[in-house]
């Protein structure tokens, strides 16, 4: 896209003279947002406080709870298709992964830091897998795009997710909603808000989803999956004992006990004799294209009975001279119980069962901010993170090759990991002509992460088969080790965490990586007139390094990778026009990485191909983002959004899917569709005096992306898809109550989301297939 000549990128000049020519127009100097019944822009706190989103200088989409529940986006995969840019999948560990502009990081273990990191009300939720109830009872969700770090509390090289929460009201208020869909779904949402005195006010919401399997087996007939069942709440208090003084007390809990997804196998790769499956397999038909469609061992049924508490406190106090300050302290507890059903398929190739895990983590802000009604704007503060992250996970092979050649049967992995982070941060604007704002911020992380981990046998009927084997084998990789104790960790090698041999065979991995970071970024912000704004930004933003959560032969497969950082361009415009009748978003961006983490392949000496995290030395991301919002007549709101992504490595020399060694340069990054597009309209009119009715749908469209680094390799490509939504129904003039009807991905469109081989077998992650319900609501 940014084709490199005298300049240096062409793609940057021509959306630079497109947003000269439009911010010249005169006909385009409205402000979005009236009193009658068009557009209304969005209230977003992207930099700590309340602004128009059509002032904030950054890439910046915002959902508002309102069009939340109308369009039935109720998952983080909903809002992941809503967002232009923004691509989701579900890791083997049943954790969400979000991909942002070409920008992610997929791995399995529950402690990993997410390059798109998300928050509650600006409350860090440190790990992906915390993040499945997100959004629950929402005002808004605003998605930032781009690094950040120089105000919220976790670097990220991706952006931030949002969710901003529905406040406690001034006066007594009361709602809530049924739904019933497909496959007996049932969900239901309450909420009770309104002052308990003079200076406290509260809020209460809760949700319960419960509905049958949706997955069927196709070869093992009596399997079923997918159940649902949910139960989230949230607690509020405002206290404001005086004008200058105001505490917000958060408190957070879920239980999901859903089964977890099951992907579904399309083929097979011998890992032991390249010409033969193992007796297990090599009649075992591939699952059919249909979504429902899903095996697994019977013995090891898919579960989860996972549960999540947090408690936060933020207080502002008003100082004195425009000065306030803000802390925000969190607390929060998960623990992680479930088992995947992983390889797809009835025999035991690779089944992960009886996971168990544990998150704690403990944050502390304190930051100072001045008043926002002068020409210089700033704030600074200092963040403290504490987290462990515990995991145990279960291994059973017993029908695989491993097991036919070798005799191993079973294994089990433990990984504790403890985290450690302290920042200091700074930002600031300043109005240096009546038009023109320039803006900068920079940040000062320095991270400790603690990382053990122990892969032993567990044993059966007294005997030790897979630990007996490693040590055979290590007699003769390394004959002067040994002797392997039964139930203790095996590996091929016993290496310290600097490289240098121990002398003893199958000891504990540990380590720990000491790395720190200076975050930056720096920008303008032209308004030439009354809603039109261009911005110009350039960052350097950080992820810190992690450990992987691997069964592996060799403890070098256990390092770590290192952070990886991103040198972000940006420039944009957004711009209210026709007699704010539209608003229009442009941006153009080029990200340039150096050692992005990525999950790839290498070769174990035992399980052959296998996952590993790897740096890419350099990668880069390119591309162009437009966003378009009309109201031509009252009660009609059509929405538009498209992104062209080139997002491909420049340097990186490894093991492609095949095993065997590659130069990945000019290869595709995983999950990065070249294009995205999504086009959706509503429509409300009267019928009566009392009664309006409406209409809507939704078109979401994505090109095809890999699941692995690589060159298109059709075994991991995700193909393109789009799916179609609709939407109608009543309600009250005064929208007291609503009723409607939805069906979602209405064409039944097959399609998946991710591509993973488990060992032997190459699956799938489905997509839902059609679903369709009526949702009735009521708020007093």
């Amino acid at each position: 896209m940014f084709r490199r000549t005298g300049s240096k990128f062409v793609g940057l000049q021509v959306t630079t003279s497109l947003m000269a020519i439009l911010a010249a127009t005169p006909a385009f100097a409205q402000a979005a947002g009236d009193d009658e019944g068009y557009g209304n822009a969005i209230i977003v706190t992207a930099q700590k406080r309340e602004q128009s989103i059509n002032d904030v200088g950054m890439a910046i989409t915002a959902l508002s709870g309102e069009a939340l529940k109308n369009q039935q986006i109720s998952s983080l995969e909903d809002i992941a298709t809503t967002v232009p840019g923004l691509s989701f999948t579900t890791s083997a560990s049943n954790a969400p992964v979000f991909t942002l502009r070409g920008v992610g990081f997929y791995d399995v273990t529950i402690g990993a830091s997410p390059t798109v990191s998300v928050y509650v009300d600006q409350v860090s939720l440190p790990f992906s897998i915390l993040t499945g109830q997100a959004n629950f009872d929402v005002e808004r969700v605003e998605v930032l795009k781009g690094p950040q770090g120089t105000l919220f509390g976790q670097n990220s090289t991706g952006g931030a997710i949002n969710f901003v929460a529905a406040k406690p009201t001034s006066s007594f208020t009361a709602g809530g909603d049924l739904t019933y869909g497909r496959f007996s779904t049932f969900e239901a949402n309450a909420y009770l808000s309104g002052p308990l005195s003079d200076t406290l006010k509260a809020r209460v919401a809760g949700r319960i989803i419960k509905g049958d399997d949706w997955q069927r087996g196709y070869y093992a007939n009596d399997l079923t999956n997918g159940s649902r069942e949910v139960y989230t709440g949230r607690a509020l208090f405002d206290f404001e004992p005086t004008d200058t003084v105001k505490f917000e007390l958060a408190l957070n809990a879920w239980n999901d006990r859903s089964d977890p997804i099951v992907p579904q196998v399309f083929g097979f790769q011998p890992q032991v004799d390249p010409d033969n499956l193992p007796a297990s397999l090599s009649d075992y038909p591939v699952s059919p294209e249909d979504a429902r469609a899903a095996d697994y061992t019977p013995s090891h049924k898919p579960y989860s009975n996972n549960r999540f508490y947090q408690a936060s406190l933020r207080g502002d106090i008003e100082l004195g001279g425009g000065l306030t300050l803000t802390s925000l302290t969190s607390y929060l507890d998960f623990k992680l119980r479930q088992t995947q059903g992983g390889d797809g398929v009835a025999p035991r190739i690779l089944d992960v069962y009886n996971q168990r895990g544990n998150v704690t983590s403990f944050s502390q802000e304190l930051r100072i901010s001045n008043d926002t009604s002068g020409l210089f704007r700033f704030t600074i503060g200092g963040n403290y993170d504490r987290s462990t992250a515990d995991e145990i996970s279960e291994l059973d092979f017993s029908d695989n090759s491993s097991n036919e050649f070798f005799g191993i049967l079973t294994g089990e992995y433990t990984t504790q990991q403890s985290m450690r982070t302290i920042a200091a941060f700074g930002d600031a604007e300043y109005d240096i002509a009546d038009h023109l704002t320039a803006k900068a911020g920079i940040r000062y992380t320095n991270a400790r992460r603690k990382y053990y981990t122990c892969y032993y046998d567990q044993g059966v009927d007294g005997a030790y088969p897979t630990g007996d084997f490693f040590n055979s084998l290590s007699s003769i990789f390394n004959p002067g080790l040994g002797p392997y104790e039964p139930g203790a960790c095996f590996v091929l090698d016993n290496i310290t965490s600097d490289g240098d041999p121990a002398d003893y065979l199958g000891g504990p991995f540990s380590d720990t990586l000491k790395e720190d970071n200076v975050s930056w970024r720096a920008g303008l912000d032209f308004k030439p007139q009354q809603g039109t704004l261009i911005y110009a930004n350039v960052a350097k933003g950080y992820k810190a390094g992690s450990y992987p959560a691997v069964s592996a032969a060799v403890q070098s497969e256990y390092l770590p990778v290192v952070q990886e950082s991103v040198m972000a361009f940006e420039i944009g415009t957004k711009l209210t026009l026709f007699d704010k009748k539209a608003q229009l978003s442009a941006a153009a961006f080029y990200y340039d990485y150096k050692n992005k983490q990525l999950r790839t392949k290498i070769i174990d000496p035992v399980f052959g191909i296998v996952d590993a995290l790897v740096n890419i030395p350099k990668s880069r991301s390119e591309g162009v983002e437009l966003e378009l919002s009309l109201w031509p007549v009252r009660g009609l709101s059509i929405n538009g959004a498209f992104i062209y992504l080139d997002s491909k490595v420049k340097e990186y020399v490894g093991i492609n899917a095949g095993g065997v060694e590659d130069d990945f340069a000019g290869a595709l990054v995983p999950f990065s569709p070249k294009y995205q597009a999504s086009v959706s309209a509503d429509y409300d009119f009267p019928v009566s005096d009392r009664v309006d009715a409406f209409l809507g749908g939704s078109l979401k469209y994505r090109s095809k992306a890999n699941s692995v680094v690589g060159f298109s390799e059709p075994t991991y490509e995700i193909p393109n898809y789009a799916l179609i939504d609709l939407r109608a129904g009543i309600h009250s003039s005064d929208d007291t109550w609503r009723f409607q009807i939805w069906g979602k991905n209405i064409t039944n469109k097959y399609y998946w989301t991710n591509v993973v081989a488990s060992y032997e077998t190459l699956t799938r992650y489905p997509g839902m297939p059609a679903t369709y319900g009526a949702t009735i609501s009521y708020r007093y």
